[in-house]
């Protein structure tokens, strides 16, 4: 029977290249033969040590491949490696199912996402339906447009009984403050505070036609300044909203901003842009398909239409809209029906 002994003369981690150099004192190997723990990058493997001299003074030295075993011969007293407790490695088999798998993960998110992309886009036609309804229904019952409405705070309170203050301060009640009565969901004081715009969905909310609770002010110091989820509805894309406007009739060709044609109340539908929600949210494509289901799929006419500045969303002509395109270019503006 051969007596054991125990110590510790192997290295941590492995050195470059993936070569472990093993040093056994040469007061260790001695006869009997000794039990010895190897552990290697934290792998403990047991190993006999048989040889009874040492080829150098101090120490017998012996370079192995990671994982190699190791096997000093009693008949040569010579240390080598040889692959009697090789760690087994991945077959081609196993690899192949490794792959396999992670190809189904990658196609199952990116599947995920573009059925996330496609619900949103299904959201976007969907609230513009529900926002033209809430202000068909409006218009019904109260015999104003909200925002527009003379006698808003004989239903609902004023923020402040003096109407330039009330258009100013903010609200988290139903409070709020009168339009004035002339059709046009827009400023009131040369676009100093926009109030029309803001207080048009606090009166929708009030009415009970739109869901949230809307400050009536502007959020920030642009003018017309709209913040998702404050002061307008956010929409269900990341960092989108509606808001309101107004244009009269656009008869120039020349005119910068817009093209022409008709235009009165409409809704913005884009990402946070400081004066409205106009940010560049949809790319060609996505406007393209919504304007096709919607209206009459021409970027510069019909109820669906965006603006001249935006240049990578459609072509000069706004004839047709720039599908090779793959980057958010787009906002919408959608004409109210009354």
């Amino acid at each position: 029977m051969y007596q054991t002994e125990s110590f510790t003369s192997a290295p941590e981690s492995p050195v470059s290249g993936g070569v472990v150099m093993v040093q056994v004192p040469c007061a260790h190997l001695s006869s009997p033969p000794l039990s010895a723990s190897l552990r290697v990058a934290g792998l403990t493997e047991n190993k006999s040590l048989s040889p009874t001299s040492c080829p150098h003074p101090e120490s017998a030295a012996l370079s192995c491949r990671l994982h190699d075993g190791i096997r000093f011969s009693p008949s040569d007293q010579t240390p080598s490696c040889d692959g009697v407790t090789r760690m087994a490695g991945f077959s081609l088999i196993e690899l192949a199912i490794v792959l396999v798998i992670l190809g189904l993960l990658v196609g199952g998110i990116m599947s995920g996402q573009s059925l996330i992309r496609a619900a949103e886009m299904r959201s976007v036609s969907t609230q513009l339906g529900n926002y033209q309804a809430a202000v068909t229904t409006f218009r019904d019952k109260y015999f104003a447009l909200p925002g527009d409405m003379r006698n808003a705070t004989a239903f609902w309170g004023a923020v402040n009984a003096t109407p330039a203050t009330c258009r100013t301060t903010s609200s988290s009640t139903q409070a709020t403050c009168d339009g004035d009565g002339n059709g046009q969901i827009t400023s009131m004081d040369a676009g100093t505070t926009w109030s029309e715009y803001f207080h048009a969905w606090k009166h929708l909310a009030n009415a009970g036609l739109v869901e949230g609770n809307y400050t009536g002010i502007k959020a920030c110091t642009p003018v017309g300044c709209s913040q998702s989820g404050v002061n307008v509805p956010a929409g269900k894309m990341s960092n989108s909203g509606f808001s309101f406007g107004f244009l009269f009739p656009v008869t120039s060709t020349t005119d910068a901003n817009w093209f022409v044609g008709p235009y009165g109340n409409f809704l913005f539908f884009g990402g946070n842009a400081n004066a409205d929600m106009s940010g560049q949210i949809l790319e060609p494509e996505e406007m393209w398909n919504l304007d096709t289901k919607l209206d009459d799929g021409i970027p510069a006419t019909g109820i669906m239409r965006t603006s001249k500045t935006v240049t990578n969303c459609h072509a000069t002509s706004g004839t047709t809209y720039n599908l090779a395109n793959t980057s958010p270019a787009c906002f919408i503006m959608y004409m109210l029906q009354m």
